[in-house]
């Protein structure tokens, strides 16, 4: 996922304080007051990738950096939001055109074609995928983008792009369809007198009226890394705090530049502090444009700081968008058969947790969902510019089933079939004593007696047809939320 180069020494920050939470990388302690001065111009050549432990869950202090806003000018200089394309792709570390392509951002962004539907007998579907397409994971109701090119107001559908960013951000991380138009612009460096009439890019509908957007004004969302690989447990106030900010008070009201700078003003730089310190304050009046306050002791004198950060996210940080499945879209039955009995969705507690596995000779505790969808999750080394084409299973939240093999979704048989399905050599089979899938359901359907009267010479063949036909889950997953036990119960 990303590659951090740590300097930072066992429970050191650059200001002295104890931060003995955090992975250490020893070398020399670097001391400086907090006092800060205009910050020289920083060059930093492209790392190479090192070899390091891939139990690498812990938060760690990524090394000391500028934050620049949009124009390359530091923050404490401009006193605007940060722009995480200068602060990390400035730098020369990290390639954020590479990671920002990668589908978990696009959404369909740079496959938009408005005669898509058309060619498949809905032409309301602009995209294979969530922008331009239909596949929301928090809800029932379609809603859809309007195509690029409308010929009359009538043609313009639910939303343009502005209102699809203002409706569906909050499960997003920016860049993508909130960053650049269909064409691969960036909205706000688009002349306004270079836009078509009814373009859905740069048109939205405000109180019933279609009007042209102020990107200038109200600026884009780019790629935010933080929201995947910040450390939630290090914020000073609730994270629902910070999703309220971010969504509501920022992105809904139309100040898309600022959404990446909220979650510092939530994060503890100093969590062994007393009182803490963050690296901003943001204030958002009602009727005018948000305020930023940046710190000044929060950085050092060459006007950078550290920033807190995981290798590979937390199942917490996952779930800020992936925890929709009571609520997706899907038809389960009518009436009592559907009733929901219960409201409990626990990410936690998956079978798996805990448990380790060994791949490419790396063996990882399995404690959340970068275990089974990262790439990189048992490479030894970290990749400055990983791809962020993250391995994926087959929910019914899938749009793009055919994005999936890369080279394969991490699926039960891959863990559990072992070479017979193409996949690890040692399959993990506890408890069975047998060496491959079909001879561990075959011996317990024996001792269960649930084979008795079928010839001895048939057995095998039984067990392979369940294979065939019926999806692991099946028989395997029986605690779903009641609606759908319910109604699975009743096929």
């Amino acid at each position: 996922m990303l590659l951090f180069i740590l300097s930072i020494p066992n429970g050191w920050t650059a200001d002295g304080e104890d931060l003995s939470d955090f992975a250490p990388i020893i070398t020399e302690p670097v001391i400086t007051p907090a006092v800060v001065i205009t910050p020289k111009p920083v060059v930093t050549p492209t790392p190479k990738p090192i070899a390091t432990n891939a139990l690498s869950d812990t938060p760690v202090l990524h090394p000391a950096i500028p934050l620049l806003d949009e124009e390359g000018t530091h923050v404490l200089t401009s006193k605007k939001p940060y722009s995480s394309r200068m602060s990390c792709n400035g730098s020369g570390c990290h390639d954020i055109d590479k990671i920002s392509h990668a589908y978990h951002f696009e959404m369909g962004r740079d496959e938009s074609d408005d005669k898509f539907g058309g060619r498949r007998g809905f032409s309301a579907l602009t995209s294979p995928a969530y922008f331009g397409g239909y596949s929301c994971q928090n809800g029932n109701n379609p809603s859809f983008l309007s195509k690029k090119t409308n010929a009359k107001e009538a043609d313009f559908l639910d939303y343009g792009a502005v209102g699809l960013i203002k409706n569906c951000e909050e499960c997003h991380a920016g860049g993508g369809f909130s960053e650049k138009d269909r064409a691969g612009k960036r909205y706000d460096l688009t002349p306004e007198n270079a836009v078509s009439l009814l373009d859905s890019d740069y048109f939205e509908w405000n109180n019933k009226k279609l009007e042209q957007w102020n990107w200038k004004k109200s600026g884009v969302i780019e790629p935010d890394c933080l929201i995947c690989h910040v450390d939630f447990s290090q914020f000073k106030r609730p994270v629902s705090d910070w999703k309220n900010q971010r969504n509501v008070e920022l992105i809904k009201k139309g100040w898309f530049r600022y959404a990446n700078s909220s979650m510092l003003a939530f994060l503890n730089m100093s969590p062994n502090s007393e009182n803490g310190k963050t690296l901003l304050t943001l204030e958002t009046p009602e009727d005018s444009e948000p305020v930023l306050k940046w710190n000044l002791t929060a950085f050092n004198e060459d006007g950078k700081t550290l920033i807190p950060i995981r290798r590979f996210p937390a199942s917490e940080n996952c779930m800020l968008c992936h925890e929709t499945s009571e609520k997706r879209r899907g038809f389960y039955g009518f009436g009592e058969a559907v009733k929901v009995e219960i409201n409990v969705f626990d990410t936690k507690d998956d079978v798996h947790k805990g448990k380790s596995w060994t791949e490419k000779g790396v063996t990882r505790s399995i404690e959340d969902c970068s275990v089974c969808h990262a790439k990189g999750a048992f490479n030894t080394e970290w990749d400055l510019n990983a791809d962020h084409n993250f391995l994926t299973g087959f929910s019914d939240e899938d749009s793009r089933r055919d994005l999936n093999n890369q080279p394969k979704p991490l699926s039960c048989e891959h863990c559990h079939g072992g070479k017979t399905y193409g996949s690890v050599e040692a399959p993990a089979l506890p408890h069975s004593g047998q060496k491959t899938l079909l001879d561990a359901h075959r011996e317990l359907w024996r001792n269960r007696d649930d084979m008795t009267g079928y010839a001895e010479n048939t057995l095998n063949r039984g067990v392979q047809v369940h294979f065939n036909s019926v999806a692991c889950q099946t028989c395997h997953i029986t605690k779903l939320l009641v609606r759908v036990l319910k109604v699975r119960n009743l096929l």
